[in-house]
Formats: C-alpha cells, sequence, structure tokens
C-alpha cells in the first residue's frame, strides 16, 4: 500500500517542477500570437524564438527535456492550438503503452473556443486529482 502512494508523491513533485516551464511556454505562445494575430505552426515554432530553459528542441513543437518534456500542437492542424507537458517521454507519446509518458498535462491556449481549459491524464492512480490547487 505504500509503494503506490510514493510513486504518486514522487510524479506530483515531477509535475509541480515542471509546471512554470510549461507557464513559460503558454505565455511565450501568447506573446507571439498578440504580436502576429496567430499562434505558430507547431512545425515552425523553432523559427519563433521560443523556447524552454535547460530544453533543447526536437521537431515539430517538441522540447526534450531529459526525464520530461513539452510539446506544442499549434494550428494548422490542430483545431485548438495546446501546450503539452508529460513526463517519462521526451515526445509526450501516449500513455498506453509501457515506457511512455507516466503523466501529461495538456493546456489550451488563451485564443481558442476552450480558452485556459487544463487537461490531466496519468497512469498512477488519484494523481490528476491531487493537484487540484497547483494545476486543476
Amino acid at each position: 500500500m505504500a509503494v503506490p502512494q510514493y510513486q504518486k508523491a514522487v510524479e506530483k513533485s515531477r509535475i509541480v517542477r515542471l509546471l512554470p516551464q510549461l507557464r513559460s511556454l503558454k505565455d511565450q505562445l501568447e506573446v507571439y500570437y498578440m504580436a502576429n494575430g496567430t499562434y505558430p505552426a507547431d512545425n515552425a515554432i523553432d523559427t519563433t524564438g521560443i523556447s524552454i530553459s535547460g530544453c533543447s528542441y526536437l521537431s515539430d513543437g517538441m522540447f526534450d527535456c531529459g526525464d520530461y518534456g513539452f510539446d506544442y500542437n499549434g494550428y494548422p492542424p490542430h483545431a485548438e492550438p495546446n501546450v503539452v507537458a508529460c513526463t517519462g517521454n521526451a515526445a509526450c507519446q501516449n500513455l498506453s503503452e509501457e515506457g511512455e509518458s507516466r503523466t501529461k498535462l495538456k493546456w489550451y491556449l488563451d485564443h481558442t473556443s476552450v480558452q485556459n481549459k487544463k487537461e490531466c491524464v496519468s497512469k498512477i492512480s488519484g494523481l490528476c486529482n491531487s493537484l487540484t490547487g497547483t494545476w486543476n
């Protein structure tokens, strides 16, 4: 019984550590929108000067930060641009397969029909509910 609670505590601490970088990425995209009237395409974000401290740009809006990563899903092709933070996999893949992300946080950008909507999905039971006040 103690092992699942320990796993949840460790994962929650990882999430809390990456939230400032997720906020920074979102804020940089909002500034870009204000200057240009649109969000950049995810495959062109590397040409905008948008970056995440301590992370390297991979491609198509993905940033590798070691044991976690970020993914910007821009328009086009995504109808509702968002930013995603994930633990366990730099490419923010699905949570369905072993070795992929453990937890994913998705934050929709301000100038979308679902502005500022936040979603959390985790392989670790109860983790998303425990983020109330920190994330939700």
